[in-house]
């Protein structure tokens, strides 16, 4: 079965309004969770759409009688979606976790998507043996979790490789900035746990090193 998650013209057009327009919360929220949806897209199987503009974060909707809202990347919120964006085009390419099986049931694995008292979701984006696996974290709600358990498939040390709230794409920081060692302690039906700082409206890629 094959699956997409088309942010479309659809999406933006005949008075919906914009993708970050249709995003819950303050200004400062909206934002994050704009990244968060992004986030989300790119690590989900299945293939990948972002319609014009959303990329910037226009608040204006789309008209195909004038140019993108370029000018809004002189606002640090909105350079840092475009900035966003980039990096997880390049994640996407380089990681074959994320990309390999993008249509196949083997190339995802869920970790938790029972948590929803958090708000939380977990899951494994898989390649072929040799490849390492992506672990993506989906903190949908608005509260900052320090410590959350994650059981995950293999024992040793994980490296944040992404976090949509990092300070470079203006996000409120909580990254994981240094790599987490594995303990021996059953989580989620697995032998081996992490402890994650869970940014608030935040989605994280985690990758054994």
């Amino acid at each position: 079965e094959n699956y997409m998650l088309p942010l479309s013209h659809d999406e933006v057009v005949h008075m919906k309004g914009s993708l970050i327009n249709k995003m819950a919360g303050d200004y400062n929220q909206k934002f994050a969770n704009l990244r968060a949806l992004y986030s989300f897209m790119i690590a989900h199987p299945g293939k990948k759409l972002l319609f014009m503009g959303g990329e910037i974060a226009q608040f204006s909707e789309w008209n195909y009688k004038q140019s993108l809202d370029w000018n809004v990347l002189e606002y640090p919120n909105h350079a840092g979606i475009q900035k966003m964006v980039k990096e997880l085009n390049k994640l996407y390419k380089e990681e074959p976790s994320l990309h390999r099986f993008d249509t196949d049931i083997h190339g995802f694995e869920w970790i938790d998507e029972m948590d929803y008292e958090a708000n939380v979701i977990t899951f494994i984006r898989k390649g072929d043996s040799k490849d390492e696996p992506i672990i993506v974290i989906c903190n949908f709600s608005d509260h900052l979790r320090e410590n959350y358990p994650i059981g995950v498939p293999k024992r040793g040390t994980y490296q944040e490789i992404f976090n949509s709230q990092s300070k470079e794409f203006e996000g409120w920081g909580a990254t994981n900035p240094e790599p987490i060692k594995t303990t021996a302690k059953e989580q989620h039906g697995r032998k081996n746990r992490l402890l994650v700082t869970l940014p608030a409206l935040g989605v994280i890629f985690l990758k054994r090193v």
